[in-house]
């Protein structure tokens, strides 16, 4: 080799070190630049709010959250982050108005959702939610026997009417409520719920992990399909009824056998025939406000409750023991229920102290019905088994009367009706509160007609019969002032007035104000439950009653001198 060719193979060698180490430092500084950009990518992440929506990552406006600075959400001592209502429904799709569902008009303090057949009230600065539950609206959903809802209640009940027995039932309406502690603020004119609040009212799971800075929010479809797959005989999504549904958000599922009974299991721990409740059920209703479950027995169709832990252990203890015909919770806490036995209604109360739980029969099964036959008549009632959560209206040999919801006799049977629903001059109305001599109920009798010439009772139509009313103090169970040809209220300047109609003695139609006659006109312009939302579990109403049967009487005498008055001013004018 000579020279010349020893000069240019050096030459190659050293151009190709060169390239060897260019290339090397260029990956070299690649590498460095990739790991910068993924150590940044990783500290951004670190420090960016994300939010997933059944698995999936879902982009939001900041303004979802409750931000305590542009980079961290408000967290509460309790560890609660708060979301938009409003902006959370528009993701979601579910029905949002800016108003109370019982109180309707705009509200930027108060609103509520919609899902499915349920309607949840957030109300700012309150620890009380509620919701309203549109029972007709299940009804109307079921494929008849396909849909597993509270169909215990209303498919058992007997038709027939026998002795004019009158089964009970369901309300268009049920209203449940909760306490969440600090669990909705206003904030900017925007209501913010925390997590446990929006798990109540959407019905979904939410998680925040402080660490990630990641939120999670799974919806009842979404936790469905994860128990279906973990749990060969949970009811599917097409015949489960939504009540039934809610049981997902706490772990559990409802199962059915071959047989179609029901039971439930836990699908977070979930073993092949290691179920909470065994499937032995015809039926299964969960009652979330009170974690209780109403079964009714697949071997005789017997109606019971259980009480259900819902803390994750799934443990079921029986309060009522499944005997009854038919069960129906009848107040909002869960303690009372009117039991169907024989063709007859009664009540059981139950109670809870010291960890134990029990159950007692506050009111045999004798009675025709228990409630009131229709509610939907009467403004701000929510419930049409009880008044003001005290007083439950009972009928027995076609007599109304009135016992406490601790069962005793507030007022014996032997009125023929039981509130003023004529509706002529106003309002229908059936309690009125507050009054003198105590909260009173209206009631009303037939007045028999006589017939002047012969003396004798005179028959008429149901059409022509002559009905007086009454308000009856159920302190006392006497009449509070005269009786009357109608008890209504009417709407003026925003406030809500009481009249009692009586005619004159020239046949001229008299009327005067309740409250200004038998009560303080101040304290008593709205209704019990209007009354009861704004106190939101933290105040109960004034409901003093200072004076005696006296009182009462002297007030029937006061009233009936007002009406001689303008009788007697009538019959001068007439002269």
């Amino acid at each position: 080799m000579n020279l010349i060719d020893e000069n240019v193979e050096r030459e190659s060698e050293e151009k190709q070190k060169k390239l060897t180490k260019i290339i090397i430092i260029t990956i070299a500084v690649l590498i460095g630049i990739v790991a910068i950009i993924l150590i940044y990518s990783s500290v951004k992440k670190k420090n960016t709010l994300t939010l997933s929506i059944n698995g999936a990552d879902t982009k939001f406006s900041q303004d979802l959250f409750l931000m305590q600075d542009k980079k961290n959400v408000y967290v509460s001592d309790k560890g609660q982050i708060y979301i938009s209502v409003k902006k959370l429904a528009s993701m979601l799709g579910v029905g949002f108005y800016n108003d109370e569902q019982k109180v309707h008009g705009e509200d930027t303090t108060k609103c509520h959702v919609k899902t499915e057949n349920e309607y949840t009230s957030f109300i700012s600065g309150s620890n009380t939610m509620y919701k309203t539950i549109n029972n007709k609206a299940d009804e109307d959903d079921e494929n008849s026997e396909n849909k597993n809802s509270k169909k215990s209640n209303s498919s058992s009940n007997n038709k027939d009417n026998k002795d004019e027995t009158k089964d009970i039932e369901k309300n268009d309406f049920d209203y449940e409520y909760f306490t969440v502690e600090d669990g909705v603020r206003l904030v900017d004119n925007e209501i913010y719920a925390s997590a446990d609040a929006i798990e109540l009212g959407f019905n979904v799971i939410v998680s925040y992990n402080q660490k990630n800075k990641a939120v999670s929010i799974y919806t009842l479809d979404a936790l469905q399909k994860t128990a279906s797959s973990i749990v060969p005989t949970a009811v599917n999504d097409e015949t489960l009824s939504y009540n039934n549904k809610k049981l997902l958000k706490y772990g559990f599922v409802l199962i059915k056998n071959s047989a179609d009974d029901y039971g439930i299991a836990n699908y977070n721990n979930y073993q092949e025939g290691n179920y909470v409740l065994s499937c032995k059920y015809s039926d299964i209703y969960f009652v979330e406000s009170y974690s209780c479950l109403i079964v009714t027995t697949s071997d005789d169709e017997k109606q019971g409750v259980l009480k259900f832990e819902l803390n994750g252990s799934g443990n079921v203890k029986t309060v009522i023991e499944p005997k009854y015909s038919s069960i129906q919770q009848l107040g909002d806490d869960g303690t009372l229920y009117i039991i169907k036995e024989n063709e007859r209604y009664g009540i059981v109360k139950i109670s809870e102290k010291d960890s134990e739980i029990k159950s007692e029969t506050i009111l045999k099964p004798e009675y025709q019905y228990v409630g009131i036959e229709d509610d939907s008549k009467y403004e701000y009632m929510d419930s049409k088994f009880i008044i003001d959560d005290k007083y439950i209206p009972i009928k027995r040999d076609n007599k109304w009367g009135i016992v406490s919801s601790e069962g005793r006799m507030l007022i014996v049977p032997q009125y023929d009706y039981i509130g003023c629903a004529l509706a002529e001059s106003g309002n229908p109305v059936i309690y009125l509160p507050d009054l003198t001599a105590g909260d009173g109920v209206v009631f009303g009798n037939n007045i028999q007609n006589i017939d002047p010439v012969t003396n004798q009772p005179v028959t008429t139509s149901n059409d022509e019969k002559n009905i007086k009313y009454y308000i009856v103090s159920l302190k006392n169970s006497e009449k509070i002032g005269m009786e009357s040809d109608e008890i209504y209220s009417v709407s003026e300047n925003e406030e809500k007035k009481y009249f009692m109609k009586v005619k004159l003695s020239n046949g001229d139609p008299y009327r005067f104000n309740v409250y200004t006659m038998y009560g303080d006109s101040t304290k008593k312009s709205k209704s019990s439950s209007e009354n009861k939302t704004q106190q939101n579990g933290n105040t109960t109403s004034d409901g003093n009653s200072t004076n005696n049967t006296n009182t009462a009487n002297n007030m029937q005498t006061n009233s009936t001198n007002v009406v001689n008055t303008v009788n007697s001013n009538v019959q001068a004018n007439n002269d």
